[in-house]
């Protein structure tokens, strides 16, 4: 029987391991992180950080910008500000995320990603809006749709 450590070991190995093997075949491999710390400094992140053909930012603290640039030695200045100049917006007419991408080292863009008023709040998972469905939703029959006409309603 393998320890959790030498299990994650395994693991950590083999993920690098296929990222080689998929970039070889002109493939693609996507890991999401919330930020570069969660990645084990050893020759497997080393190897799956060289493999790394595209890599997505969403909105984070200068303490995560910094550690990307480190990690993935971005030095493109233009990259870098762009980078730090994604943000959210969720009280806007059309809440919007938005998130950084990099494709390769010369090349980069930000995305939005805007969605109307119902369709944000459908999204909720918590805070006070989510809050405020879940009492709408169980004092209107269990009816989501309703409760998010009544919430947009009551804010008129």
């Amino acid at each position: 029987m393998k320890s959790s450590n030498s299990l994650q070991g395994d693991i950590h190995q083999t993920v690098a391991f296929f990222y080689q093997k998929i970039r070889k075949e002109n493939g693609a491999v996507m890991t999401i992180i919330q930020s570069p710390f969660q990645l084990p400094e050893n020759e497997y992140t080393k190897g799956i950080i060289a493999n790394t053909q595209l890599l997505y930012v969403l909105e984070g603290t200068e303490v995560v910008y910094d550690a990307v640039i480190k990690t993935f030695m971005i030095k493109n200045n233009a990259h870098i500000n762009q980078m730090k100049s994604i943000q959210n917006n969720y009280d806007c007419t059309h809440p919007y995320s938005e998130c950084w991408i990099r494709f390769g080292e010369n090349y980069a863009l930000t995305v939005r990603l805007e969605a109307s008023a119902r369709k944000y709040l459908a999204f909720q998972t918590q805070g006070e809006k989510r809050a405020a469905l879940d009492r709408l939703y169980s004092t209107n029959g269990h009816d989501m749709q309703t409760a998010i006409e009544t919430y947009l309603t009551s804010k008129k």
